[in-house]
């Protein structure tokens, strides 16, 4: 799912926006990606959509003074150091205490066995380019940049 969700992320990002869901079909298809892997991950990003209005719930969650502990669930399916950049992120306001639970339920949603730093950036990058939010490029940077450890 990935490999598809990278491809999306070059092919498309720089044009502002996601065209739409017959668009994305017909390019990947023509990239040679399975009919199965491009309907998993339309599935997959439709699941941003079921958060409409983000900020629905933004006020409760950024004003608890506190700090996340994650599900069993969540952690199977995030690596320490997965959990640890989504920690950084909020406590360095680069991402809202909302968009974090946003992005650790679609990395809940991946058939994947675990995610680690690589996956969530990516996830990262693209629940803030689904929200239209702008991202400053010392953000794009930071998410751009691969994880060197896992590299060894």
């Amino acid at each position: 799912m990935f490999d598809i969700l990278f491809y999306l992320v070059e092919n498309f990002f720089p044009h502002g926006t996601l065209p739409d869901n017959e668009t994305i079909s017909r390019k990947l298809s023509d990239a040679g990606f399975e009919d199965e892997d491009i309907s998993e991950v339309l599935g997959w990003l439709r699941g941003f959509s079921s958060f409409e209005d983000p900020n629905a719930y933004r006020g409760s969650l950024e004003t608890i003074d506190g700090f996340r502990v994650f599900s069993p669930e969540e952690i199977h399916g995030l690596s320490t150091k997965a959990r640890g950049f989504l920690t950084f992120l909020v406590e360095s306001h680069l991402i809202t205490a909302s968009q974090r639970e946003i992005i650790i339920e679609r990395v809940i949603a991946l058939s994947e066995a675990q995610v680690g730093v690589d996956e969530i950036k990516l996830i990262v990058l693209l629940a803030l380019w689904h929200e239209q939010e702008s991202i400053d490029g010392m953000m794009l940077e930071l998410l751009a940049a691969r994880d060197e450890s896992s590299l060894q």
